[in-house]
């Protein structure tokens, strides 16, 4: 979706503080999260974040994550992503990087996929052990340190520091998650399917018909089973979706309401302010001049 804003790397870049050289890639040292951006927001990056001291609470898309330490962040550019009240901020190493960069040279440029932390139906924080803390910290201590350095094979090898980091992480990934799916529900298991298929269709796809048909089951069951496991109902979770894209569109200037509307495919520009003033309490016009 092209009409979509997203902060690049160079914003990005920008929110931690000045760096020596612009490229498509760069890790900030050991730091607590003080900077602001508006949000909701995407970036147009593969992040990770190893979460050493404080806590914050983490909206990935409409999953809400109580941040403590030590622990992952981990974040591709289709997430989008809040930072709320509920702690004092975190001390915490990151790295950022672009597609472009790592799969230079690869001849899968999907290669990123097979890490499903990065993708929407992914765990977007997770524990870690203290042992694991520490070795991850080399590992982005090594990136760090060749970052700094302009050598003909600098790219190269910090490339590779970034793979051999990505498979550390996914091995800690997969036995979180195995530890996890051993005693799921199967509730915990239709929820979790529902909002797989709702990231996939909800500009689409509103009816709860819609996505009880896709999971083979009727849609009062899937009301009752969603209900009970997270609190609210399908069209809760399809609306809140809804909104927290239209809120994303919205700070995209060079689109108007029009446009936005038809990016969520409303059927006109009037039926979008309705259901965004019903949700939000103000128009999309409103909201976009609150972000001035």
């Amino acid at each position: 979706m092209s009409g979509i804003d997203r902060l690049n790397i160079d914003e990005l870049r920008t929110n931690f503080g000045p760096f020596q050289k612009k490229r498509n890639f760069f890790v900030v040292p050991e730091h607590t999260r003080k900077f602001s951006l508006k949000e909701p927001y995407r970036t147009q990056t593969y992040g990770l974040s190893l979460v050493t001291g404080g806590r914050t609470v983490l909206v990935a898309d409409l999953t809400s994550y109580e941040v403590t330490p030590p622990s992952l962040i981990a974040m591709g550019p289709e997430i989008i992503r809040q930072w709320k009240e509920g702690g004092n901020g975190t001390q915490n190493t990151a790295l950022f990087f672009t597609k472009d960069f790592f799969v230079k040279d690869l001849k899968n440029i999907d290669y990123l996929k097979r890490f499903p932390f990065f993708g929407t139906s992914g765990t977007h924080n997770f524990p870690i052990t203290k042992k694991q803390e520490l070795h991850l910290r080399l590992l982005f201590s090594i990136i760090a340190d060749r970052q700094d350095r302009n050598t003909a094979h600098s790219n190269d090898a910090i490339r590779s520091y970034i793979s051999a980091l990505l498979h550390e992480v996914a091995d800690i990934y997969e036995s979180v998650i195995h530890k996890t799916s051993v005693s799921i529900t199967n509730g915990h298991r239709i929820l979790r399917n529902f909002k797989d298929l709702l990231a996939k269709h909800f500009r689409t796809e509103r009816s709860v018909q819609f996505y009880a048909d896709q999971l083979f089951i009727n849609p009062k069951y899937l009301s009752q089973v969603v209900k009970e496991e997270s609190g609210k109902s399908p069209s809760d979770w399809v609306n809140e979706m809804v909104m927290l894209e239209a809120k994303v569109l919205l700070q995209n200037v060079d689109l108007n309401i029009s446009e936005v509307a038809r990016e969520l495919h409303f059927s006109d520009a009037s039926f979008f302010g309705k259901f965004f003033k019903r949700h939000e309490g103000r128009s999309p016009k409103a909201f976009r001049a609150s972000l001035a």
